[in-house]
């Protein structure tokens, strides 16, 4: 414990309260993995073990178990992150953030779209830091608006028409009524969703267009790079590793289809509502307009994917949930409003979460779980975990859409597959839209069963199925469940 008294002063965005954390615990007392080395941190802990940097999830279970509430690791030496797995811990930490939320960049992006002036204006929303994020976040508002603006009839009606196309596509795929793997197809059906959103145009993804399947693999690779440079040794700062190599080519491969496919849709006489408004913003040259584009289809196309593939194959292994499921749309005009649909998507994020949780940086000194953490220290809101507590979520194991339903009571800051406050992701409406309007498509002409109980899976930057999702598929008949 600490044996001198540290009084506090907090400036204004804490209401000038002083706080006496005298009989805190002290940050180096969290415990945690030790010690922490040169250029690989704690991360010794994870060599010749079966929970390595892509099993990360299943490290943060044992964490919990061996350190408790909270811990702290260093991925990096010297840069310590702190975990919190209770979501009771979680208000304490988003109420430090104030207005500009730091969010560790990625900093191996950020070096090399500086070093690439000719290409990039600056680091993209998602890895700018205090006033420069504040100045982006503001001078996007109109295009982020447009962007939520999906409930209009002319929008749906395309998201109906795509993923209609993408149901017709999934059964020319499947061999006597197996889908081998449903992640595959859903890879496309995000990338053609995203570019009607953006462009208004169709980009023929179910055709076999050769650039979608470029551009979906070249995503795959940036997130396996995320992971390794994220999370592994930073010795790409010092000299260009082979995942920083990878990392570089999959980003140039990105930059470029983007390119193409912004200069096709700019060409045209009619441009799209979502790349005007981004063409006609005020100080925003074409760099800026491609690098905003890049970095919403990169992140779109492959987390959609993935809790698409979560959601479906939950739906598949759950009769109950699907019969009722496929009663209540026929009621559903609209199936994003839906209310059970929004259920099972809800449980879908607490059960199987794409997103294991939010990553903050303390902008001023702050307790957590009795520990005085000092400001400038990388803390994890561990939603993974917290989702998975039965003391949180009764039955958390059970996948019961119907905790989710009649207003009942759930802890608010538990669930997180957006992120929070004012750095959320600014295409949830439209993710929501897209993974109700595939499920709908689906149950409305098929009846669908998995062969897997369970899908393995592995942490590449998010938690993503393991190998292939195999779906069967059934012809529904006219009537469907009673």
């Amino acid at each position: 414990m600490n044996a001198q008294e540290i009084d506090k002063q907090r400036d204004g965005r804490t209401h000038g309260l002083t706080i006496k954390i005298s009989s805190l615990s002290l940050f180096s007392e969290i415990p945690g993995p030790w010690p922490s080395f040169p250029l690989v941190g704690t991360n010794w802990q994870y060599w010749g073990q079966k929970q390595d940097l892509f099993q990360l999830h299943k490290a943060f279970e044992h964490k919990l178990l061996k350190y408790g509430p909270i811990c702290k690791e260093e991925y990096q030496y010297r840069r310590p992150v702190v975990h919190l797995f209770h979501a009771e811990s979680f208000p304490a930490l988003f109420r430090s953030q104030g207005s500009c939320p730091i969010r560790p960049p990625n900093e191996f992006v950020c070096k090399y779209r500086r070093e690439h002036p000719e290409k990039y204006s600056g680091v993209g929303l998602s890895n700018a830091l205090g006033e420069e994020w504040r100045s982006m976040r503001l001078a996007l508002a109109p295009v982020l608006r447009q962007m939520s603006a999906i409930h209009t009839k002319d929008m749906l009606d395309i998201q109906t028409e795509i993923c209609d196309d993408w149901v017709r596509h999934l059964q020319e795929s499947a061999q006597d009524g197996v889908v081998a793997d449903i992640q595959e197809l859903l890879y496309m059906l995000a990338l053609e969703s995203i570019f009607a959103l953006c462009l208004e145009k169709r980009l023929g993804c179910f055709e076999g267009n050769p650039r979608a399947r470029e551009m979906v693999q070249a995503t795959k690779d940036l997130f396996e790079c995320y992971q390794k440079l994220y999370y592994g040794s930073p010795l790409w700062k010092k000299v260009p590793t082979k995942p920083y190599l990878d990392f570089c080519k999959a980003e140039e491969t990105v930059y470029r289809i983007t390119e193409d496919f912004l200069r096709e849709a700019s060409a045209t006489e009619s441009q799209s509502r979502v790349l005007r408004a981004l063409t006609t913003l005020p100080n925003f040259d074409w760099k800026d307009v491609q690098l905003t584009a890049m970095d919403f289809i990169v992140g779109g196309v492959f987390t959609i994917t993935q809790s698409m593939a979560f959601l479906i194959h939950q739906i598949a292994i759950n009769k109950r949930v699907q019969d009722k499921l496929v009663r209540t749309l026929r009621n559903a005009p609209i199936p994003a409003t839906d209310p059970y649909l929004k259920a099972c998507m809800k449980e879908t994020f607490r059960i199987s979460p794409t997103v294991p949780g939010v990553m903050r940086v303390l902008p001023e000194d702050t307790v957590l779980c009795d520990y005085h953490v000092p400001a400038g220290t990388a803390v994890f809101a561990n939603s993974l975990i917290a989702c998975r507590n039965e003391e949180t979520f009764h039955r958390a194991s059970e996948f019961i859409p119907e905790r989710w339903l009649d207003g009942r009571p759930q802890f608010p800051f538990a669930l997180l597959p957006f992120g929070f406050g004012a750095r959320m992701c600014p295409g949830r409406h439209f993710a929501e839209l897209e993974m109700c309007s595939a499920v709908a498509s689906l149950l409305k002409k098929f009846e669908i069963s998995s062969p897997m109980e369970q899908i393995p899976v592995k942490c590449i930057f998010v938690i993503a199925p393991e190998g292939e999702v195999p779906i069967e598929i059934q012809p529904r008949g006219n009537d469907g469940p009673d």
